[in-house]
């Protein structure tokens, strides 16, 4: 509770509206649709309420926004029903491992994961379930910080803070605002995913940018150019 109360208050928001947003991401979302019975899978759950924004998310050529140019990862290699076929698992095992490919892609497969673990491979499992919730955090923080009219020399400093604040809460790696704010900036440390979640989908978001008084990005030599600047609402 001390460490709550210790928070900049705009980094409590980012890091709340990011957790409250796992509520409806793809997984989650697709979840609760088995669980409920539905058995859709055109469109998926996520795709009916958030029509496209995975694809925009990704960038990538592929119906699902992964192939060519895609700016996210994707998990790898896709899943697919007749790797699940593949296992010498129980038929139980096989049922659920072939549902979950077909109605909650989104999510985990464990399954699939302990096959590719048995053969000496890496499942990359979908990271697109960090993803969403860090683009709708951005999305929301920028709307609650143009709601509060002209930016101000003292907010722009508890900006910068809260910007540090919730980097170093992706990644022990832990920049200044100030840094994070440069448009020719980008962090290099950590790993991969993480470091596009805070390259791409959080300084790449235009509208959150301006909204913390940061300058818009420049240059084409800058991983910010390729941002991943995606509108939900």
């Amino acid at each position: 509770m001390a460490q709550i109360d210790d928070l900049n208050p705009l980094s409590l928001q980012m890091m709340m509206a990011h957790e409250l947003s796992h509520a409806i991401d793809p997984c989650t979302l697709e979840e609760a649709a088995f669980e409920d019975g539905q058995r859709t899978t055109s469109p998926l759950p996520f795709e009916k309420a958030f029509p496209g924004l995975i694809k925009c998310l990704r960038g990538g050529a592929d119906p699902d926004g992964c192939g060519k140019n895609a700016k996210l990862s994707c998990p790898q290699p896709k899943p697919e029903i007749s790797q699940c076929r593949e296992m010498k698992e129980s038929p139980s095992d096989l049922q659920e491992c072939e549902q979950k490919v077909q109605f909650t892609p989104h999510c985990p497969n464990p399954y699939l994961e302990r096959q590719f673990e048995k053969s000496g491979h890496k499942y990359q499992a979908e990271p697109i379930r960090e993803s969403v919730p860090d683009a709708l955090a951005a999305e929301v923080t920028a709307r609650l910080l143009q709601a509060k009219g002209p930016l101000t020399s003292k907010r722009l400093n508890e900006n910068t803070d809260a910007l540090a604040s919730f980097t170093s809460w992706i990644t022990s790696f832990n920049p200044s605002g100030k840094s994070l704010c440069d448009p020719t900036y980008h962090v290099t440390n950590g790993k991969e995913t993480q470091r596009t979640r805070i390259n791409r989908l959080i300084m790449g978001n235009t509208a959150f940018r301006k909204a913390m008084g940061c300058p818009a990005n420049t240059g084409t030599d800058n991983p910010a150019s390729k941002a991943i600047d995606c509108t939900a609402f």
